[in-house]
């Protein structure tokens, strides 16, 4: 699984792309455990049906069912979000856990989407990893340079970021009209001869 997770003004939001391997039999759906606090916005994939949440004792589920059966090599696009509703707040993310799966492992990737200051104060069952080593398609799906990366060999993990927001400084907007520029040309330039600049602006 390639995670990004981008660090907005209002919300956590995560795109996962889940690879799968079916190496026996086949699958109609499948099922996936939603980190505590996340709401699904999109699931997206080759013969993806009607998904929907389920709420369990022990948490919320993804149910994706499959237009036809599923058998090898697949992938699967969830879109997530967590509001972040204060102006300072730790927020956790725990990822998507597939249930019944034999082996998961995966990488993940933070990017900073809003004026606000982000750190990692706790990572449980991942391993941090410089930026430069997640996988090229994780990295080029980011419109932000990543502050963070990790890799993890099981699921669920567990990453619980410290988010302080900061207001939006106002700043004053220029607009150029018009500029010019003279310079002699030649040989040897004429004494006393300087360069002429014109630039007229309209500060709004």
């Amino acid at each position: 699984t390639l995670t990004l997770v981008s660090v907005e003004e209002d919300a956590l939001r995560v795109n996962a792309e889940v690879s799968l391997a079916v190496l026996q039999n086949t699958i109609p759906s499948l099922v996936l455990r939603v980190p505590e606090g996340y709401s699904i916005l999109e699931v997206r994939g080759p013969g993806v049906g009607d998904w929907r949440e389920l709420e369990r004792r022990d948490g919320t589920y993804l149910e994706v069912p499959f237009d036809f059966p599923k058998k090898g090599n697949f992938a699967l696009s969830i879109a997530a979000e967590r509001i972040l509703p204060g102006v300072a707040q730790a927020a956790d993310y725990t990822g998507f856990t597939v249930v019944d799966a034999i082996r998961e492992k995966g990488f993940l990737g933070i990017e900073l989407k809003g004026a606000a200051e982000v750190v990692v104060s706790s990572v449980q069952g991942a391993d941090p990893l410089d930026v430069s080593e997640l996988p090229g398609p994780l990295i080029g799906r980011s419109l932000k340079p990543l502050l963070f990366g990790f890799k993890y060999l099981r699921s669920p993990f567990s990453l619980v970021l410290d988010i302080r927001k900061h207001e939006a400084v106002p700043v004053v907007s220029t607009v150029i009209d018009l500029a010019s520029h003279a310079r002699w040309i030649g040989p040897v330039e004429p004494a006393g001869a300087l360069d002429h600049h014109a630039l007229l602006v309209d500060a709004g």
